[in-house]
Protein backbone atom coordinates (compact mmCIF):
# COMPACT_ATOMS: atom_id res chain seq x y z
CA UNK A 1 0.00 0.00 0.00
CA UNK A 2 1.82 3.33 -0.75
CA UNK A 3 2.01 6.24 1.43
CA UNK A 4 -0.90 8.15 -0.71
CA UNK A 5 -3.10 5.27 0.04
CA UNK A 6 -2.89 5.30 3.69
CA UNK A 7 -3.08 8.74 3.72
CA UNK A 8 -6.32 8.53 1.38
CA UNK A 9 -7.70 5.71 3.99
CA UNK A 10 -6.53 7.42 7.19
CA UNK A 11 -8.52 10.28 5.95
CA UNK A 12 -11.70 8.52 4.69
CA UNK A 13 -12.03 6.95 8.62
CA UNK A 14 -11.25 10.34 10.48
CA UNK A 15 -7.86 9.17 12.34
CA UNK A 16 -4.60 11.37 12.15
CA UNK A 17 -3.64 11.22 8.76
CA UNK A 18 0.76 10.23 9.10
CA UNK A 19 1.03 8.17 5.80
CA UNK A 20 2.27 5.15 8.33
CA UNK A 21 0.58 2.25 8.09
CA UNK A 22 0.96 1.73 11.77
CA UNK A 23 -0.56 -1.23 14.00
CA UNK A 24 -3.86 0.62 14.80
CA UNK A 25 -4.30 1.59 10.79
CA UNK A 26 -3.75 -1.64 9.75
CA UNK A 27 -6.53 -3.09 12.08
CA UNK A 28 -8.72 -1.10 10.98
CA UNK A 29 -8.31 -1.46 7.36
CA UNK A 30 -8.66 -5.00 8.23
CA UNK A 31 -12.07 -4.48 9.85
CA UNK A 32 -13.01 -2.55 7.34
CA UNK A 33 -12.06 -4.93 4.57
CA UNK A 34 -14.32 -7.74 6.27
CA UNK A 35 -16.97 -9.54 3.84
CA UNK A 36 -20.27 -8.52 4.88
CA UNK A 37 -23.24 -11.25 5.42
CA UNK A 38 -26.43 -11.78 4.67
CA UNK A 39 -29.12 -12.36 6.82
CA UNK A 40 -28.62 -16.21 6.04
CA UNK A 41 -25.53 -15.70 7.23
CA UNK A 42 -23.55 -16.35 4.04
CA UNK A 43 -20.94 -14.05 2.81
CA UNK A 44 -22.49 -11.83 -0.78
CA UNK A 45 -19.39 -13.65 -2.38
CA UNK A 46 -20.61 -16.96 -1.04
CA UNK A 47 -24.46 -16.23 -2.41
CA UNK A 48 -22.75 -15.10 -5.83
CA UNK A 49 -20.94 -18.52 -5.98
CA UNK A 50 -24.01 -20.28 -5.20
CA UNK A 51 -25.46 -18.94 -8.21
CA UNK A 52 -22.98 -19.49 -10.69
CA UNK A 53 -23.32 -22.28 -13.41
CA UNK A 54 -21.16 -25.04 -13.12
CA UNK A 55 -20.08 -27.19 -16.27
CA UNK A 56 -19.98 -31.19 -15.54
CA UNK A 57 -17.03 -33.03 -17.39
CA UNK A 58 -16.60 -36.54 -18.79
CA UNK A 59 -13.93 -38.23 -17.66
CA UNK A 60 -10.98 -38.53 -19.92
CA UNK A 61 -10.53 -42.07 -21.18
CA UNK A 62 -13.88 -43.65 -19.77
CA UNK A 63 -15.54 -44.21 -22.99
CA UNK A 64 -12.34 -44.70 -25.59
CA UNK A 65 -13.47 -46.63 -28.62
CA UNK A 66 -17.40 -46.38 -27.92
CA UNK A 67 -19.66 -44.42 -29.70
CA UNK A 68 -23.34 -42.58 -29.13
CA UNK A 69 -25.61 -41.89 -31.38
CA UNK A 70 -27.71 -39.15 -29.69
CA UNK A 71 -30.84 -38.29 -30.88
CA UNK A 72 -32.59 -35.00 -29.86
CA UNK A 73 -36.58 -35.53 -30.19
CA UNK A 74 -38.31 -33.37 -32.64
CA UNK A 75 -36.98 -30.57 -34.53
CA UNK A 76 -37.12 -28.06 -37.13
CA UNK A 77 -41.03 -27.52 -38.43
CA UNK A 78 -41.72 -30.08 -35.51
CA UNK A 79 -41.89 -28.29 -32.04
CA UNK A 80 -42.84 -31.20 -29.87
CA UNK A 81 -44.31 -30.07 -26.59
CA UNK A 82 -44.92 -26.51 -25.89
CA UNK A 83 -45.74 -24.25 -22.98
CA UNK A 84 -44.86 -20.90 -22.38
CA UNK A 85 -43.12 -20.34 -25.47
CA UNK A 86 -40.76 -22.79 -24.74
CA UNK A 87 -40.52 -25.59 -27.14
CA UNK A 88 -39.40 -29.44 -26.30
CA UNK A 89 -37.20 -29.73 -29.84
CA UNK A 90 -34.93 -26.43 -28.53
CA UNK A 91 -34.70 -28.18 -25.01
CA UNK A 92 -33.84 -31.64 -26.28
CA UNK A 93 -31.06 -30.17 -28.78
CA UNK A 94 -29.63 -28.12 -26.02
CA UNK A 95 -29.24 -31.42 -23.89
CA UNK A 96 -28.69 -33.47 -26.83
CA UNK A 97 -25.46 -31.24 -27.22
CA UNK A 98 -24.54 -30.92 -23.74
CA UNK A 99 -24.34 -34.72 -24.02
CA UNK A 100 -22.20 -34.85 -26.69
CA UNK A 101 -19.47 -32.03 -25.51
CA UNK A 102 -19.51 -34.39 -22.31
CA UNK A 103 -19.02 -38.07 -23.94
CA UNK A 104 -16.37 -36.30 -25.96
CA UNK A 105 -14.46 -35.01 -22.73
CA UNK A 106 -14.80 -38.80 -22.14
CA UNK A 107 -13.12 -40.03 -25.17
CA UNK A 108 -16.47 -41.24 -27.01
CA UNK A 109 -17.10 -41.02 -30.75
CA UNK A 110 -20.26 -39.16 -30.75
CA UNK A 111 -23.20 -39.10 -33.74
CA UNK A 112 -26.11 -36.59 -33.94
CA UNK A 113 -29.03 -37.12 -35.79
CA UNK A 114 -29.51 -33.15 -35.78
CA UNK A 115 -27.05 -30.84 -34.68
CA UNK A 116 -29.19 -27.68 -35.42
CA UNK A 117 -32.54 -26.51 -35.90
CA UNK A 118 -34.53 -24.31 -37.83
CA UNK A 119 -38.08 -23.82 -38.83
CA UNK A 120 -38.65 -25.41 -42.06
CA UNK A 121 -37.77 -29.51 -42.73
CA UNK A 122 -38.42 -31.93 -40.84
CA UNK A 123 -36.59 -35.33 -39.79
CA UNK A 124 -38.62 -38.50 -39.98
CA UNK A 125 -38.26 -40.84 -38.06
CA UNK A 126 -37.44 -43.67 -40.65
CA UNK A 127 -34.44 -40.94 -40.80
CA UNK A 128 -33.43 -41.26 -37.45
CA UNK A 129 -33.43 -45.06 -37.80
CA UNK A 130 -31.37 -44.67 -41.07
CA UNK A 131 -28.72 -42.75 -39.35
CA UNK A 132 -27.85 -45.57 -37.01
CA UNK A 133 -28.92 -48.12 -39.83
CA UNK A 134 -26.34 -46.92 -42.36
CA UNK A 135 -23.73 -46.00 -39.10
CA UNK A 136 -23.26 -49.72 -39.15
CA UNK A 137 -22.94 -51.17 -42.55
CA UNK A 138 -20.50 -48.63 -43.00
CA UNK A 139 -18.18 -49.41 -40.11
CA UNK A 140 -18.72 -52.98 -41.18
CA UNK A 141 -18.11 -51.76 -45.00
CA UNK A 142 -14.57 -49.87 -43.65
CA UNK A 143 -13.40 -53.04 -41.81
CA UNK A 144 -13.76 -55.08 -45.05
CA UNK A 145 -12.04 -52.52 -46.90
CA UNK A 146 -9.04 -52.45 -44.59
CA UNK A 147 -9.28 -56.43 -44.38
CA UNK A 148 -8.77 -56.56 -48.52
CA UNK A 149 -6.50 -54.19 -48.06
CA UNK A 150 -4.48 -56.51 -45.86
CA UNK A 151 -5.09 -59.32 -48.19
CA UNK A 152 -3.64 -57.83 -51.32
CA UNK A 153 -0.51 -57.57 -49.27
CA UNK A 154 -0.58 -60.90 -48.68
CA UNK A 155 -1.07 -61.96 -52.28
CA UNK A 156 1.26 -59.81 -53.36
CA UNK A 157 3.88 -61.40 -51.56
CA UNK A 158 2.89 -64.73 -52.26
CA UNK A 159 3.00 -63.79 -56.10
CA UNK A 160 6.43 -62.62 -55.56
CA UNK A 161 7.20 -66.31 -53.69
CA UNK A 162 5.98 -68.08 -56.52
CA UNK A 163 7.53 -66.18 -58.53
CA UNK A 164 11.22 -67.01 -57.07
CA UNK A 165 10.52 -70.59 -56.06
CA UNK A 166 9.73 -71.23 -59.43
CA UNK A 167 12.70 -69.61 -60.83
CA UNK A 168 14.21 -71.58 -58.68
CA UNK A 169 12.61 -75.68 -59.56
CA UNK A 170 13.47 -74.41 -63.27
CA UNK A 171 16.94 -73.98 -62.15
CA UNK A 172 16.92 -77.30 -60.81
CA UNK A 173 15.53 -79.35 -63.20
CA UNK A 174 17.81 -77.97 -65.24
CA UNK A 175 20.45 -79.18 -63.75
CA UNK A 176 20.91 -82.67 -62.61
CA UNK A 177 17.84 -83.91 -61.73
CA UNK A 178 19.06 -86.92 -59.15
CA UNK A 179 21.35 -84.86 -57.29
CA UNK A 180 18.70 -82.12 -56.58
CA UNK A 181 15.72 -84.84 -56.08
CA UNK A 182 15.14 -83.83 -52.67
CA UNK A 183 14.87 -79.95 -53.34
CA UNK A 184 13.16 -80.52 -56.33
CA UNK A 185 10.79 -82.45 -53.88
CA UNK A 186 10.81 -79.51 -51.00
CA UNK A 187 10.26 -77.14 -53.62
CA UNK A 188 7.31 -78.68 -55.83
CA UNK A 189 5.90 -79.00 -52.19
CA UNK A 190 6.10 -75.40 -51.38
CA UNK A 191 4.81 -74.02 -54.09
CA UNK A 192 2.17 -75.96 -54.28
CA UNK A 193 1.02 -74.91 -50.38
CA UNK A 194 1.55 -71.26 -51.66
CA UNK A 195 -0.43 -71.83 -54.73
CA UNK A 196 -3.07 -73.49 -51.92
CA UNK A 197 -2.85 -70.29 -50.03
CA UNK A 198 -2.91 -67.75 -52.51
CA UNK A 199 -6.07 -69.20 -53.81
CA UNK A 200 -7.87 -69.71 -50.59
CA UNK A 201 -6.94 -65.96 -49.84
CA UNK A 202 -8.49 -64.86 -53.90
CA UNK A 203 -11.49 -66.53 -52.53
CA UNK A 204 -11.52 -63.96 -48.93
CA UNK A 205 -10.68 -61.64 -51.44
CA UNK A 206 -13.77 -61.76 -54.15
CA UNK A 207 -16.11 -62.35 -50.41
CA UNK A 208 -15.30 -59.40 -49.22
CA UNK A 209 -15.78 -57.57 -52.39
CA UNK A 210 -19.29 -58.92 -52.86
CA UNK A 211 -20.16 -58.24 -49.40
CA UNK A 212 -18.33 -54.74 -49.67
CA UNK A 213 -20.39 -54.18 -52.78
CA UNK A 214 -23.79 -55.26 -51.08
CA UNK A 215 -23.09 -52.87 -47.96
CA UNK A 216 -22.49 -50.43 -50.18
CA UNK A 217 -25.78 -50.95 -51.88
CA UNK A 218 -27.71 -50.43 -48.36
CA UNK A 219 -25.66 -47.49 -47.31
CA UNK A 220 -27.11 -45.90 -50.34
CA UNK A 221 -30.68 -46.70 -49.29
CA UNK A 222 -30.22 -45.36 -46.21
CA UNK A 223 -28.13 -42.20 -47.46
CA UNK A 224 -31.42 -41.76 -49.31
CA UNK A 225 -32.73 -40.62 -45.54
CA UNK A 226 -29.77 -39.22 -44.90
CA UNK A 227 -30.30 -36.36 -48.00
CA UNK A 228 -33.68 -36.22 -47.35
CA UNK A 229 -34.77 -36.33 -44.24
CA UNK A 230 -38.00 -35.70 -44.22
CA UNK A 231 -39.28 -38.72 -46.51
CA UNK A 232 -41.45 -40.20 -44.55
CA UNK A 233 -42.05 -43.47 -46.07
CA UNK A 234 -39.98 -46.78 -46.07
CA UNK A 235 -37.78 -46.87 -49.26
CA UNK A 236 -35.25 -49.61 -51.08
CA UNK A 237 -34.11 -51.85 -48.21
CA UNK A 238 -36.42 -50.33 -45.63
CA UNK A 239 -39.39 -52.11 -47.53
CA UNK A 240 -36.88 -55.27 -47.39
CA UNK A 241 -37.53 -57.35 -44.55
CA UNK A 242 -34.51 -59.95 -45.19
CA UNK A 243 -32.01 -57.22 -45.94
CA UNK A 244 -33.18 -55.55 -42.78
CA UNK A 245 -33.35 -58.54 -40.77
CA UNK A 246 -29.45 -58.78 -42.45
CA UNK A 247 -28.50 -55.74 -40.76
CA UNK A 248 -29.93 -56.46 -37.61
CA UNK A 249 -28.20 -59.62 -37.38
CA UNK A 250 -24.77 -57.52 -38.44
CA UNK A 251 -25.34 -55.07 -35.62
CA UNK A 252 -26.07 -57.84 -33.12
CA UNK A 253 -23.11 -59.65 -34.02
CA UNK A 254 -20.81 -57.11 -34.24
CA UNK A 255 -21.60 -53.76 -33.20
CA UNK A 256 -23.89 -53.89 -29.95
CA UNK A 257 -21.34 -53.93 -27.87
CA UNK A 258 -19.84 -50.36 -28.32
CA UNK A 259 -22.48 -48.69 -29.68
CA UNK A 260 -25.73 -46.96 -27.99
CA UNK A 261 -28.41 -45.15 -29.31
CA UNK A 262 -30.56 -42.43 -27.14
CA UNK A 263 -33.06 -40.61 -27.96
CA UNK A 264 -33.84 -37.51 -25.77
CA UNK A 265 -37.82 -36.33 -25.64
CA UNK A 266 -39.53 -34.18 -22.89
CA UNK A 267 -42.88 -35.64 -21.85
CA UNK A 268 -46.46 -34.08 -21.30
CA UNK A 269 -49.94 -35.31 -20.55
CA UNK A 270 -52.90 -34.68 -22.38
CA UNK A 271 -53.90 -31.95 -19.87
CA UNK A 272 -53.47 -27.98 -20.04
CA UNK A 273 -52.02 -28.08 -16.40
CA UNK A 274 -51.42 -30.66 -13.71
CA UNK A 275 -49.51 -31.54 -10.93
CA UNK A 276 -49.17 -35.59 -10.42
CA UNK A 277 -46.92 -36.48 -13.39
CA UNK A 278 -43.48 -36.03 -13.20
CA UNK A 279 -40.01 -36.58 -13.38
CA UNK A 280 -37.85 -38.58 -15.81
CA UNK A 281 -39.69 -41.95 -17.98
CA UNK A 282 -37.36 -44.48 -19.73
CA UNK A 283 -38.77 -46.50 -22.79
CA UNK A 284 -37.21 -49.60 -24.46
CA UNK A 285 -38.81 -51.46 -27.47
CA UNK A 286 -41.67 -54.37 -25.84
CA UNK A 287 -40.50 -57.85 -25.92
CA UNK A 288 -41.34 -60.00 -28.88
CA UNK A 289 -44.01 -57.57 -30.07
CA UNK A 290 -45.18 -58.09 -34.07
CA UNK A 291 -45.94 -54.55 -34.67
CA UNK A 292 -44.45 -54.07 -37.82
CA UNK A 293 -41.17 -56.51 -37.02
CA UNK A 294 -42.65 -60.12 -38.05
CA UNK A 295 -39.72 -60.43 -40.08
CA UNK A 296 -37.61 -59.79 -37.10
CA UNK A 297 -38.16 -60.88 -33.65
CA UNK A 298 -34.08 -61.37 -32.39
CA UNK A 299 -33.62 -57.97 -31.11
CA UNK A 300 -31.12 -58.14 -27.65
CA UNK A 301 -33.62 -56.76 -24.95
CA UNK A 302 -31.24 -57.28 -22.49
CA UNK A 303 -28.93 -54.73 -23.24
CA UNK A 304 -31.51 -52.37 -24.04
CA UNK A 305 -33.29 -52.94 -20.52
CA UNK A 306 -29.68 -52.17 -18.82
CA UNK A 307 -29.32 -49.55 -20.87
CA UNK A 308 -32.18 -48.19 -19.97
CA UNK A 309 -31.92 -48.54 -15.86
CA UNK A 310 -28.77 -47.38 -15.71
CA UNK A 311 -29.96 -43.61 -18.03
CA UNK A 312 -32.78 -44.07 -15.19
CA UNK A 313 -31.13 -44.59 -12.09
CA UNK A 314 -28.58 -41.65 -13.05
CA UNK A 315 -31.20 -39.23 -13.95
CA UNK A 316 -33.21 -39.62 -11.08
CA UNK A 317 -29.80 -38.93 -9.28
CA UNK A 318 -28.66 -36.16 -10.96
CA UNK A 319 -32.59 -34.43 -11.36
CA UNK A 320 -34.60 -32.09 -9.21
CA UNK A 321 -37.70 -33.70 -9.96
CA UNK A 322 -40.50 -34.51 -7.75
CA UNK A 323 -41.24 -38.63 -8.26
CA UNK A 324 -38.70 -40.70 -9.38
CA UNK A 325 -39.91 -43.28 -11.37
CA UNK A 326 -38.32 -46.91 -10.67
CA UNK A 327 -39.02 -49.59 -13.71
CA UNK A 328 -39.06 -48.97 -17.47
CA UNK A 329 -41.81 -48.18 -19.81
CA UNK A 330 -42.01 -50.67 -22.94
CA UNK A 331 -43.21 -49.18 -25.87
CA UNK A 332 -43.03 -49.80 -29.74
CA UNK A 333 -41.64 -46.49 -30.63
CA UNK A 334 -40.27 -46.77 -34.31
CA UNK A 335 -36.95 -45.71 -33.04
CA UNK A 336 -36.63 -48.58 -31.09
CA UNK A 337 -38.16 -50.69 -33.59
CA UNK A 338 -35.92 -49.93 -36.83
CA UNK A 339 -32.85 -50.28 -35.34
CA UNK A 340 -30.86 -53.34 -33.43
CA UNK A 341 -28.24 -51.33 -31.47
CA UNK A 342 -28.97 -51.36 -27.24
CA UNK A 343 -31.70 -48.12 -27.76
CA UNK A 344 -33.66 -46.36 -25.34
CA UNK A 345 -36.10 -42.91 -25.46
CA UNK A 346 -35.46 -40.73 -22.70
CA UNK A 347 -38.52 -38.23 -21.33
CA UNK A 348 -36.97 -35.39 -19.07
CA UNK A 349 -39.56 -33.85 -17.06
CA UNK A 350 -43.37 -32.72 -18.63
CA UNK A 351 -43.74 -29.61 -19.98
CA UNK A 352 -47.40 -29.23 -18.77
CA UNK A 353 -46.32 -29.47 -14.86
CA UNK A 354 -45.13 -26.52 -13.71
CA UNK A 355 -42.28 -27.51 -11.37
CA UNK A 356 -41.00 -29.60 -14.01
CA UNK A 357 -40.96 -26.82 -16.96
CA UNK A 358 -39.11 -24.48 -14.09
CA UNK A 359 -36.39 -27.28 -13.73
CA UNK A 360 -36.26 -27.74 -17.68
CA UNK A 361 -35.77 -24.02 -18.48
CA UNK A 362 -33.09 -24.32 -16.00
CA UNK A 363 -30.09 -24.09 -18.27
CA UNK A 364 -28.15 -25.50 -14.84
CA UNK A 365 -30.70 -28.58 -14.76
CA UNK A 366 -30.03 -29.25 -18.01
CA UNK A 367 -26.76 -29.49 -17.92
CA UNK A 368 -26.92 -31.90 -14.84
CA UNK A 369 -29.79 -34.18 -16.41
CA UNK A 370 -26.76 -34.42 -19.90
CA UNK A 371 -24.62 -35.16 -17.54
CA UNK A 372 -26.98 -37.42 -15.71
CA UNK A 373 -26.98 -39.02 -19.06
CA UNK A 374 -23.45 -39.30 -19.99
CA UNK A 375 -23.60 -41.21 -16.24
CA UNK A 376 -26.29 -43.37 -17.64
CA UNK A 377 -23.86 -44.32 -20.14
CA UNK A 378 -20.83 -44.85 -18.77
CA UNK A 379 -22.31 -46.81 -16.05
CA UNK A 380 -23.65 -49.52 -18.55
CA UNK A 381 -20.39 -49.51 -20.34
CA UNK A 382 -18.98 -50.55 -17.13
CA UNK A 383 -21.36 -53.44 -16.71
CA UNK A 384 -20.28 -55.21 -19.55
CA UNK A 385 -16.73 -55.21 -18.12
CA UNK A 386 -17.93 -57.50 -14.86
Amino acid sequence: MTVNAVKAFQKSIKIPVTGVADKNTINLLIKASAVPKASNGKTENQQNTSQVFTFKKGTPGSLSGKIVVIDPGHGFNDPGVTRENVYEKTMTLDMGLRLKRILTEAGAMVIMTRATDGNSGYNSLYYRSAVANKLIVDLEREKLEKENAEFEKQMSNFQNLLISKGAELEKLNSEDREINKQKIDDLTKEIAELTESSDELKEKIDLNKTRIEDLYNMSLTFNYYIEQPSYKERYGIMKNPLEMAKVFELTKEKYNKDIVFVSIHCNSTTAETQTSASGVQVYVQTENDTYYTDYYNNYDYERRKILGMSLLQELNLSTGFSKKYTSLFKSRLSVLRENNLPSVLVEIGFFNNPSDLKIIKDQQQRENASFGMYKGIEKYFEYWKK
